[in-house]
């Protein structure tokens, strides 16, 4: 039988169409089995499902990165982890059983040429093809697909798996660079949001302001307007008892004076009139107070007398009664004892 890594073997080529890396996969491999054509298969299943003895080469990207595109694409971070575990639970399990074909490598370590894994693939002297690789997620999302990763574990056992598998060194694990680079990125753009939003609450409130004034000049323009009218009203009112100081007679002035005298004497007449009414009806009301407190003082003080004069009677009704002179002696001989 021959063996998996007999070069007279084509190996069978396992990548998703819609993989970012794929590719460039395609390329570094071309490069490495020049003059054979690989054959590509969707999933692991259906190259497992050809038979044969040839390698089974498994791209495999990092966990983390997997789950930070699934987390870019759906916004949730429980449905990228739930989609992942999905597709490498039965990856794994097809995995154990062609163990000894399959050569996993970490996808981005392949895609860039990165010489431990090309020569986990083939033969020692082959160089890799100079290609610009799909950069990978942000950094943050990465950050988030890693803490999720670690606190679930049977996530974290399934990564643990393909570690294990994994041939060469990973390729697209975080580095503590990249964090802090990522970190300073998103405190960035979170100062700029807030600088953004402080703008946007101090421009509201401007704007209010605004109207506030023009409210404000508009009831100024108003008042000032009422002043000017009023202010040549009394004008024209001058000047018209000037013209006509001017053009009537004498007596016609004197006239008017005396009417508005008799006027002012009878508003001052009606003025002490309004007050001797007021005053002659709170004096009325003080002495209706008093006469009614006089009636009911002398109608208790009948109650009263009509109540003594009933005891008094009612007390000689007993003296005079024959049970009183009868009971007579018994009273004597006890107020003696």
């Amino acid at each position: 039988m021959p063996s998996p890594t007999d070069p007279d073997l084509c190996p069978l080529l396992v990548v998703a169409p819609d993989d970012p890396l794929a590719p460039q996969i395609g390329r570094q491999l071309a490069e490495l089995f020049p003059g054979q054509a690989l054959a590509r298969f969707a999933d692991l299943q259906a190259a497992v499902g050809t038979g044969g003895e040839a390698a089974i080469i498994l791209p495999v990207t990092h966990p983390a990165e997997a789950i930070a595109r699934h987390l870019a694409a759906t916004g949730s971070v429980d449905h990228a982890l739930a989609v992942w575990k999905a597709e490498a639970g039965p990856m794994l399990g097809t995995a154990r059983r062609v163990r000894r074909r399959l050569r996993l490598v970490d996808a981005r370590a392949l895609a860039r040429g990165e010489a431990q894994a090309l020569s986990q693939l083939a033969p020692a002297g082959r160089t890799a093809v100079a290609a610009d690789t799909p950069p990978p997620p942000d950094a943050v999302l990465l950050v988030i697909a890693e803490a999720a990763l670690m606190r679930d574990p049977d996530a974290l056992r399934l990564a643990d798996e393909i570690a294990a598998l994994r041939r060469g060194d990973e390729g697209g694990g975080i580095s503590a660079e990249d964090c802090q680079a990522a970190l300073d990125a998103y405190r960035q753009a979170n100062a700029a949001q807030q600088t953004a939003a402080l703008l946007q609450v101090e421009g509201a409130a401007l704007e209010a302001r605004a109207v506030l004034l023009e409210t404000e000049v508009g009831l100024l323009r108003e008042s000032l307007a009422l002043q000017i009218a009023d202010r040549r009203t009394a004008d024209e009112s001058r000047d018209t008892l000037a013209d006509l100081s001017i053009r009537k007679p004498a007596g016609t002035l004197d006239t008017i004076a005396d009417l508005t005298l008799q006027t002012a004497k009878v508003q001052a007449l009606q003025h002490q009139l309004d007050r001797a009414s007021e005053q002659a009806a709170r004096r009325e009301a003080v002495l209706a107070a008093i006469l009614l407190k006089d009636q009911q003082d002398l109608l208790a003080g009948a109650a009263t007398q009509a109540r003594a004069e009933g005891l008094e009677q009612e007390l000689h009704s007993v003296y005079a009664s024959k049970s009183w002179r009868v009971t007579g002696p018994m009273r004597a001989l006890r107020a003696k004892a």
